[in-house]
């Protein structure tokens, strides 16, 4: 091949530029272009590292070409466009270019963009959110999902316990323990007839029996009390013939007992004594 020198070996053409003219071209012996090389304005061959490819309108504008953008912080100044070798860029507040980030752990730092996970920033650096699929879940990134408050170390689901707000379905009859658990009241009867005491609720190993509501009559006149086993829950109602009481339905309880002890009905004279309570278990 052949370098032509002269522009006007192939013609009239005034390919000349700001920084460089274009007129040295290469052909092949059937005299078709193949190509062209720099030349600066004495017609020398300029070997070029890169291009600045200049803005028609503002000459000033240049678009930067680099090969790779493999570290943070970077300066284009007065340039225009970027060639990254794929990887993704983000302008900064402080006005240079960082390599976008994933958040695949916690304390990502604070530069470029955290992408493949939701994160949130902590103060110091990101981390990712997380959901509250169980108790002690730990205070870094904002818990999703499930309604959750901090305990003061950690992250718990909430409950319906010491003001913690929980939503139940429609209809659902549980109640809480008191101690971040939903428990279902039980209703049973009462019978008793002979004077002295009767089992009304069976003692429950390491549970408390909490009576919600009761109602009860007497054939005959006589005195009813409640006992915790042997200790008294209430004192003696002192009843006629057909007499009798309706205590209504009271979340808090209308009184509980000690754990693993049962509940009791105790009549001071014989009667028939009849009616219904609803408890839990605590």
């Amino acid at each position: 091949m052949t370098v032509l020198s002269d522009a006007a070996d192939i013609g009239a053409i005034d390919a000349s530029s700001g920084t460089f003219s274009l007129k040295s071209f290469v052909y092949s012996a059937n005299k078709r272009i193949q190509g062209y090389v720099a030349c600066d304005t004495t017609g020398a061959a300029i070997t070029q590292t890169s291009v600045a490819i200049s803005d028609p309108t503002t000459p000033a504008n240049k678009a930067a070409v680099q090969l790779l953008h493999n570290t943070d912080a970077q300066v284009f100044t007065g340039s225009y466009g970027l060639l990254t070798g794929g990887v993704g860029l983000i302008l900064n507040g402080a006005g240079t270019y960082d390599r976008q980030r994933s958040a695949s752990g916690d304390g990502q730092a604070s530069i470029g963009i955290l992408a493949s996970s939701n994160s949130l920033w902590n103060g110091t650096s990101f981390d990712r959110q997380r959901t509250v699929s169980g108790d002690g879940v730990t205070a870094t990134g904002v818990p999703l999902e499930a309604p959750a408050l901090f305990n003061g170390a950690t992250y718990d689901r909430a409950r319906g316990v010491n003001g913690m707000a929980l939503t139940l379905a429609f209809g659902d009859p549980r109640i809480s323990d008191g101690a971040g658990n939903l428990v279902t009241p039980v209703s049973v009867p009462i019978v008793a007839s002979a004077a002295g005491s009767t089992v009304v609720v069976a003692a429950q190993a390491g549970k408390r029996i909490r009576v919600l509501s009761l109602s009860l009559a007497c054939a005959a006149a006589t005195g009813v009390q409640f006992l915790d086993g042997a200790t008294a829950l209430t004192g003696s109602y002192p009843f006629g013939a057909n007499g009798g009481i309706a205590e209504p339905h009271n979340p808090a309880g209308l009184f509980t007992g000690t754990a693993a002890t049962a509940l009791n009905i105790n009549l001071s004279a014989a009667a028939a004594v009849g009616g219904r309570l609803t408890y839990v278990l605590v």
